[in-house]
Formats: structure tokens, sequence, C-alpha cells
């Protein structure tokens, strides 16, 4: 058996998006017990845009960097949402500065500007990185319940427990799943806590920390399904 769980966008949503999602079919076909995993910062509902009308046979979708969890009938297993009472200041800051634009509250399912709802995670477009950088880390030390990156186009809040990698754990300890068994594969920021905690292969163009902490480079995602085919070479 062997568990692969991948990033979206820039791994496995590529130009080569229709020939990753053949290398996944004959992956999951040639074993039964194999299983694909999709781990992304991105909704439910974005994800499936690219998802609708193609096979590809997940059989959990992470959403949200870690904060929510579906089953393959994109059925919600798992939710961890910002703390209620941290939303609206945290929003506030977000909307009044400078060099930050376009700050919403992503509930999962949509965006909105409305701090009485649920918020799963919240972004805004930085204008200026080196003073959102500064502006996260004043942010995350005024308001310990929550964790946050910035990505090429966002800075991105979660709850403090919400990663990838806890995800990949809530998964391996609910259905009994041996963490010795999972590949990871990844490109940004985000995808850290997943190499973290498994075997991590790095796209090329993946960002300094990812590589350091990769068992390995690989130039596509369908290099690594070739890789671990044979468990022995990954």
């Amino acid at each position: 058996m062997k568990i692969l769980v991948s990033d979206f966008d820039y791994t496995f949503f590529t130009l080569s998006y229709k020939e990753n999602i053949d290398a996944v079919q004959q992956f999951v076909a040639e074993d039964e017990n194999n299983m694909f995993i999709i781990a992304t910062g991105r909704n439910l509902k974005q994800v499936l845009i690219d998802l609708e009308g193609l096979y590809v046979p997940y059989f959990f979708l992470i959403c949200n960097d870690g904060a929510l969890i579906y089953n393959r009938k994109n059925e919600l297993l798992y939710e961890n949402e910002i703390p209620k009472e941290v939303v609206k200041p945290i929003f506030e800051r977000l909307d009044s500065c400078r060099f930050l634009s376009e700050a919403y509250i992503d509930t999962g399912t949509e965006y909105t500007i409305d701090t009485e709802e649920k918020a799963i995670k919240m972004i805004a477009k930085p204008l200026n990185y080196k003073k959102t950088e500064k502006f996260l880390t004043k942010l995350l030390s005024d308001f310990p319940e929550v964790d946050g990156y910035i990505s090429e186009n966002w800075i991105n809040i979660t709850s403090k427990e919400a990663s990838k990698g806890n995800a990949i754990s809530i998964l391996t300890d609910k259905f009994h799943l041996n963490k010795e068994d999972v590949y990871v594969i990844g490109d940004g920021v985000n995808d850290l806590s997943m190499f973290e905690e498994y075997k991590g292969y790095a796209i090329t163009d993946a960002v300094d920390i990812i590589k350091e902490k990769a068992i390995d480079n690989v130039s596509t995602f369908k290099e690594l399904i070739e890789k671990i085919k044979d468990k022995g070479q990954a």
C-alpha cells in the first residue's frame, strides 16, 4: 500500500494536468490499496472547478491548508475554523492595512467580508512583501490562536492547528493508515508541515525551504509516481 498526498496548484494542477491525471489513475488501478489525496490551500468550491468533468480518483480532499477534510464524495469529515472571538479584530487589521488589499473571509465554500460568518481562512493581497512580512509577524504575536504565511499572491490566516501535515495525521489516525506508507509532494511554504512528518518530494521549482526538507527533487508529479511504484526507490 502506498499513499500519495499531493499539493494541487503548481504540483498536480500544471500544464501537464491531463498527464498527471492519467498517472494517478494508473497508480490507483495497479493496487487497490493505493490511495491518492489532494492537499490544497483552496476551498472546496475552487478546487472542484478544476476537477469538474475529469476522473481524478482521490480518496480524500484536504482543503484550506488542512482546516477542512472531505471524503471522495465531498462529504465533510473534519473542520477547524478560526476562533470566532478573533475573526473580527483580525479581519479589521487586514482590511485597514494600507499595504494590503482585497481582504476576505473564506467560509470554506465562499468568500465574504461579513465577520459574523464562519471563518475557515482569511486572506488579503500584499502590495509590499517586506512590510507584509512584518505585519504578519506582529499579527501572529498578537493573536496566538492563528497561524499564517505569505504565498505568491496572498497572505493566508488559518486556525493555529490547521495545516496540511496535521490533516494527514488526522486521516492516518482515523483510518489506521501506516505513516511509513505516506509520500508527499509539493512546492510551497504551506506544504512544509507535510515534509516535516512524511516522505517529501519537491517539485524542481519549489521554494528553498521545501527543497531543503525534501528527500529528493522531481521535475514532474508523474516522475514521483514512477519512483514510488517501487517502494525501494523512494
